[in-house]
């Protein structure tokens, strides 16, 4: 990476860009922007492929710090930093071999090298989000800011306000109703500048997931509404959920691990699905499925067979989504199986949505559920076997 050679992820199936650190250019290019008076979310002329800035405006204060284009390096590798500040600290998650092995698949994945490579601040906003699972128990004071500081930064991660669901509605509510408000505040008084972030940002479904891409697919390939079709698919989605919720009344999911480990969980896979109903999010974005691994290995050992098979075969999906560019490119080696590959990998992101919204509909607390029908939680007598001691009630 030093030397700006790429070959060995290149042969992993990522595509490397002209120059290394492309996304981070749009950052440093707005500092050419305004210094000839333009507008970066507009006219972007100092990044070299003339992309705008598809970020929100606080970015703007490394323009006015003095950042121009030859300084992205820095800027680079202040987001490799927090990404492996935000590593080092899920290292306490790692309590036995297994769970070892699956967070390494997932830091060394396809993902991962994609995000270092166009240095995305993806990789920031990362090491921000593991110290919120950190401290969310901790420091929940401290925790809501980095959220908030999170949201302000790229939007999708005010989703991570699921880690403060609590035993307490008083507790978690204090929390997440007031970042809920202000968030409110600020999408509204930024509303136009989303809208032309939403613009600007470039399409590559090849290296995507979201909730636009398999419409747009089939209305290009079967002559269908594509609005229709997108309707469709939030029908079947909300079913999902309503599914889920209709479990959860019966039985709810218990969290073999620690506060830690289930606060880490919610966070990534409430980024997962919020970010997949935004429409369509690169796939570096699948980094925070790192966060899942943990606990989604705790679930495996749970004593009920069904919890048990269901958490292994989103664990699956999870290192088949994460390394999908690597089996793609081996298809894409046989004649035609490079479109089969792109169906496969869009049917396994439906897939993954569908199982984190089951399963983190199942570990709401209580008092989300009607006092009538609050189901009893799965059992989870496998604690000490698998290297965690219990924990007391959030």
């Amino acid at each position: 990476m030093l030397g700006g050679g790429w070959t060995i992820v290149e042969a992993m199936g990522v595509e490397p860009m002209e120059l290394p650190w492309a996304d981070a250019r749009t950052i440093t290019g707005a500092g050419i922007a305004i210094e000839r008076g333009l507008d970066p979310l507009a006219d972007n002329p100092g990044d070299p492929w003339q992309r705008v800035m598809n970020y929100p405006r606080p970015w703007l204060a490394f323009a006015a710090l003095g950042f121009q284009p030859k300084h992205t390096w820095i800027l680079a590798w202040g987001f490799f930093i927090a990404f492996f500040a935000g590593l080092v600290i899920l290292r306490p998650l790692a309590r036995d071999r297994t769970t070892s092995c699956m967070l390494l698949l997932g830091i060394f994945a396809p993902t991962t090298w994609l995000a270092i490579e166009r240095a995305n601040n993806d990789t920031l906003v990362f090491g921000i989000l593991c110290a919120t699972a950190y401290l969310i128990m901790r420091r929940p004071a401290i925790a809501s800011l980095l959220i908030g500081l999170a949201a302000v930064l790229k939007i999708y991660p005010i989703a991570a306000l699921a880690a403060h669901l609590r035993e307490s509605p008083k507790k978690g509510l204090y929390y997440i109703a007031p970042l809920l408000g202000l968030f409110a505040v600020y999408a509204a008084m930024t509303w136009h500048d989303l809208v032309m972030i939403h613009a600007g940002t470039l399409k590559a479904p090849w290296i995507a997931y979201g909730i636009e891409i398999a419409p747009n697919m089939i209305a290009k390939n079967l002559q269908i509404s594509e609005s229709l079709l997108t309707k469709i698919a939030l029908l079947s989605l909300l079913a999902v959920c309503v599914v889920a919720f209709g479990i959860r009344m019966h039985r709810r999911l218990g969290a073999p691990g620690s506060p830690f480990s289930l606060a880490a969980f919610r966070i990534g896979s409430a980024v997962y699905l919020g970010s997949f109903l935004i429409g369509s999010s690169f796939d570096y974005r699948l980094i925070f499925l790192i966060l899942t691994i943990p606990q989604l290995v705790a679930w495996t050992r749970n004593t009920d067979g069904a919890i048990s098979k269901f958490a292994l075969s989103q664990l699956i999906l999870v290192t088949l989504l994460q390394w999908s560019q690597s089996w793609r490119a081996l298809l894409a080696t046989s004649a035609g199986a490079d479109r089969f590959g792109l169906v496969l990998d869009e049917a396994l992101t439906w897939l993954c949505w569908v199982g984190f919204a089951v399963l983190i509909i199942l570990t709401i607390p209580d008092w989300m559920v009607p006092k009538s029908r609050r189901g009893r939680a799965f059992t989870d007598h496998e604690w000490r076997r698998v290297g965690f001691a219990r924990q007391p009630s959030a």
